[in-house]
């Protein structure tokens, strides 16, 4: 472990950092794997992705020729929508399961990459949520009150993952007693709130701030569709005599609240989360 530690500090990590899993998987290539080289490891590799990309091409080429007939010989436009969704369906969900896949055969870092395939699989999920509705517009406010649900889901699994980096609970709430008071200080619009003091209470006030978002979802999913048996939730309705407005406004809030919460924990954080680029992985979940 020593020995281990002196080459991680040797090649620019420090002390209190450590590498990502990426990183950790490009050093487990260069290892003998069940007594092969890594040459032909690598042989083996290529050609299987050789494979998969020849097939991915030819499923493309394929949907693009749909399309083109699609718009050519047909005038229904409804049917022009779902089959364009169908070939963006066909480009997009098979490197999301690729990548999943490549997280799985390499599960170096199980507490970090469960959480990532967690929010990888946000983009299969969206992509075939949305061509359901398309297909089947009836159904579209079922799917898609299950597909918010998830995007709740998906925004706890990235708190996780980041607490997961920085090592366990009981290291980040020793790691934040450490930070100045002032970072638990609200930002605007919520400054009129008292600060959190770093530590466990920061910590958990985070999670908790998260975690009702998946609550509240959960909670709207079902009274969404318990006012649609009863007639009462009039999708796309602006008015306050339709649950559609209320269940916009509570969920507004409390996403709001959420993401708020994700800014006030990488303002506190962003030292220790620097070397995997945080910010961009927010965006992306924003």
């Amino acid at each position: 472990e020593d020995s281990d530690t002196d080459s991680m500090e040797e090649e620019g990590y420090g002390s209190n950092s450590r590498p990502c899993f990426c990183c950790q998987v490009a050093d487990s290539h260069n290892k003998w794997v069940n007594g092969r080289p890594p040459r032909l490891l690598n042989l083996q590799q290529t050609l299987y992705r050789l494979v998969i990309i020849s097939t991915y091409v030819g499923f493309i080429l394929l949907a693009v020729q749909r399309v083109n007939f699609v718009l050519i010989n047909s005038t229904d436009k409804h049917e022009m929508a779902w089959t364009i969704g169908g070939a963006f369906v066909i480009a997009t969900v098979p490197i999301s399961l690729f990548h999943i896949f490549q997280h799985l055969s390499n599960f170096v870092e199980p507490k970090q990459q469960t959480h990532v395939i967690r929010m990888i699989s946000i983009v299969p999920l969206y992509a075939i949520q949305s061509w359901f509705s398309l297909r089947y517009q009836n159904l579209s406010l079922y799917t898609q009150c299950l597909r918010e649900a998830y995007e709740s889901y998906t925004i706890f699994s990235f708190v996780q993952y980041l607490i997961s980096y920085m090592g366990s609970e009981e290291q980040l709430i020793l790691k934040l007693q450490t930070k100045p008071a002032v970072l638990g200080r609200h930002m605007a619009p919520f400054c009129c709130l008292s600060p959190w003091s770093m530590g466990a209470e920061f910590l958990n006030r985070c999670k908790m701030g998260v975690l009702q978002y998946l609550g509240i979802r959960l909670v709207t999913l079902v009274l969404t569709f318990a006012l649609e048996y009863v007639g009462l939730y009039g999708e796309g309705e602006y008015t306050v005599r339709r649950g559609f407005f209320w269940v916009t406004v509570v969920n507004c809030i409390s996403q709001t609240w959420a993401l708020y919460i994700l800014i006030l924990f990488y303002h506190a954080t962003h030292k220790e989360l620097i070397s995997i680029n945080p910010c961009g992985k927010f965006f992306s979940i924003k």
